[in-house]
């Protein structure tokens, strides 16, 4: 098997700013709307630290497609409403 010509996969780069004003959110308005929490997305985008694996593939989905991202987090987002305890 030659390899020589085989390349390595190209790592998409993020540029979360981008997609956050794209979106016209602001950072506390994304994080909420996607499950991210406020200090890990400052960090991604102030390059203190990069996202990797499950986290990366969300944020290129939700580049791609943020409002089948927001519907399928919707349920997830709604409060639960708990029935009253009844006492005998």
């Amino acid at each position: 098997m030659n390899t020589q010509n085989q390349s390595a996969p190209t790592v998409q780069r993020l540029d979360l700013p981008a997609i956050r004003k794209r979106l016209g959110l602001s950072q506390n308005e994304f994080s909420a709307r996607f499950g991210i929490p406020a200090g890990t997305l400052r960090d991604w985008e102030q390059n203190r630290r990069r996202p990797e694996g499950p986290a990366r593939a969300l944020l290129i989905v939700i580049d791609k497609e943020p409002d089948a991202v927001k519907r399928a987090l919707e349920p997830l987002r709604r409060p639960v409403k708990r029935q009253a305890a009844t006492r005998p």
